[in-house]
């Protein structure tokens, strides 16, 4: 039975959209950091299961997702927390709610996109509703998304010439890059500016920064 782990640093969390294409490579997510916390929102039960994965916990009003699969991931030990369908929160809301009081340094959720787009865009969107106690990074079939706020800078490797996007989910000031072809020093993004779009990477480490506000930096597949 998967015991939910005592020392988790790591969760991956499924969300029920599209399946991402990490789906063959999660045991790469997750290389160096089990035990990771496994957590399932509502349909995301279904790609977990699809990786190969037992999730340790269960998060949802459970109206989209098959009764035998759920009945398949209790019998395996998956902890289920069930919430009405009428509620004030999404699914992946609660489930990212959840994980504050536990002792994790960064969840990686997938699943993110697809389906109707409002849901997608709320999901995209719920890294700027609150200042979450642990680092997030978003991934879909496209895009492998890192949360930059001030306290949390990013730094990954990038390919030559892939192309690496700055969004802001609010006003974001302070902006600063390293290892992209149009550097940004302090610069100011407001919602809506394409000032972000579509920057490319010289190749190497990348690094950005900002001094304020909510930041998505999307590498693009």
């Amino acid at each position: 039975m998967p015991c939910v782990p005592s020392v988790a640093r790591e969760a991956i969390l499924f969300a029920g959209g599209d399946a991402p294409p990490a789906l063959g490579s999660i045991p790469d997510l997750l290389a160096g950091v089990e035990p990771a916390l496994i957590v399932c929102a509502d349909a995301g039960l279904v790609h977990c299961l699809d990786a190969g994965l037992v999730p340790h916990r269960l998060v949802g009003d459970f109206d989209s997702v098959p009764q035998a699969l759920l009945r398949r991931a209790e019998r395996a030990g998956a902890q289920r927390l069930t919430f009405p369908t009428d509620k004030d929160a999404s699914d992946l809301a609660l489930a990212l709610l959840g994980l504050c009081d536990e002792d994790i340094d960064r969840v990686t959720v997938l699943g993110v996109s697809g389906g109707r787009t409002d849901h997608l865009l709320f999901n995209w969107w719920l890294p700027a509703w609150r200042d979450w106690p642990f680092a997030l990074r978003l991934v879909d079939k496209r895009c492998d998304a890192h949360v930059v706020v001030a306290h949390r800078p990013v730094r990954f490797h990038a390919d030559p010439e892939t192309v690496v996007s700055l969004l802001p989910l609010s006003r974001v000031d302070g902006v600063s890059t390293a290892g992209l072809r149009y550097a940004l020093h302090g610069r100011t993004i407001l919602p809506g500016d394409t000032l972000g779009l579509s920057n490319v990477a010289d190749g190497g480490a990348v690094r950005v920064q900002v001094s304020g506000g909510t930041l998505l930096v999307l590498r693009v597949r």
